[in-house]
């Protein structure tokens, strides 16, 4: 279930508007601060001059990769289909339509750009249900900002890290002001799982790379790097389109509510769970780090091991 449609915007059930600055001359912000889409979405793009569309599609080749449409099976226990209980347990199979990924999990350097942008001020970009909670959404020192950081930014050292300590809202803020939004659980699971042929799934890999060990190939805690690393590392890990790292240095939020079965839904924004995918660099079962395990955290939770990547449908984007 996408949870977007659960909670109450200030504008109804539908998902936020996508805020579209006016052009620009030369290079225009939105392209170096991670708000390409926003230039290149068919509701937005005649704001934007030509020179402002060839530089922001640039910025979305290097930073995006198609996934085609295909179906993936979502099972309601913990997910893990090679597990001895999986058998037993309901698939669904989930068609999925065309859609671009990012190629990694959104940065400290990126998302630093959206509290620069004033973007936990603007309330346009969050739920009207938690517009209480969004002054609680601060760093160490009291600035808005993820959990960890320091007087309103990150460390130095970890710009390239993925951003964690942020909520399931302010993923979806930052989403929104980006002109992206965050995977459904069946198209993040299509992401890692997807092997080149659409029309046959029934033999797709549990890990981005097929079946063989993470060993080498993912963050999680026998690589023993005690923490993140930059999103860039672990290219024996990534899909054969690109992706980096679907599997450990952090979880990774969803836009899907997360439940036991099928029929499980209920919960309000102070108490639903979102599906959070793919393991952590503290994550010690590989079982838990495969493509299709599922877990889930509070849409309140700001962990130090959970962050997120975004998408955008085919549809949206100008050809």
């Amino acid at each position: 279930m996408n949870l977007l449609s659960r909670v109450n915007w200030p504008f109804g059930n539908s998902a936020p508007p996508v805020p579209v600055a006016p052009p620009a001359p030369g290079l225009v912000p939105e392209v170096l601060d991670g708000r390409y889409v926003v230039v290149l979405r068919n509701d937005g793009a005649e704001k934007f001059g030509a020179a402002e569309k060839v530089q922001a599609k640039k910025r979305f080749e290097e930073k995006m990769t198609l996934v085609p449409a295909g179906t993936t099976p979502l099972f309601w226990n913990s997910g893990d289909m090679s597990q001895a209980g999986a058998s037993a347990s309901r698939a669904r199979p989930v068609a999925v339509d065309d859609f671009y990924i990012d190629r990694y999990a959104v940065t400290n350097e990126e998302f630093a750009c959206f509290v620069d942008a004033g973007g936990y001020k603007n309330m346009d970009l969050w739920p009207r249900a938690i517009w209480a909670n969004v002054i609680q959404f601060v760093d160490q020192t009291g600035k808005p900002g993820p959990r960890l950081w320091s007087k309103g930014r990150p460390a130095r050292s970890l710009m390239q890290h993925p951003v964690v300590g942020v909520s399931w809202f302010e993923a979806t803020a930052y989403a929104c002001w980006t002109g992206k939004q965050l995977p459904t659980n069946a198209q993040w699971q299509h992401a890692g799982t997807w092997k080149g042929d659409p029309e046959c799934n029934e033999n797709f890999a549990r890990y981005p790379w097929g079946n063989g060990s993470c060993s080498g190939r993912a963050n999680l805690y026998l690589a023993a790097k005690n923490g993140t690393v930059p999103v860039t590392e672990f290219y024996d890990g990534a899909t054969a389109n690109g992706v980096y790292q679907l599997v450990g240095n952090v979880w990774e939020w969803t836009a899907s509510q997360f439940s036991f079965s099928e029929a499980e839904e209920g919960g309000d924004s102070q108490t639903a769970l979102a599906e959070v995918r793919g393991g952590a660099f503290d994550t010690y079962f590989e079982s838990q780090a495969s493509c299709t395990f599922r877990s889930g955290h509070s849409l309140l939770q700001r962990a130090e091991n959970v962050g997120f990547r975004l998408c955008v449908g085919v549809d949206n984007i100008i050809g």
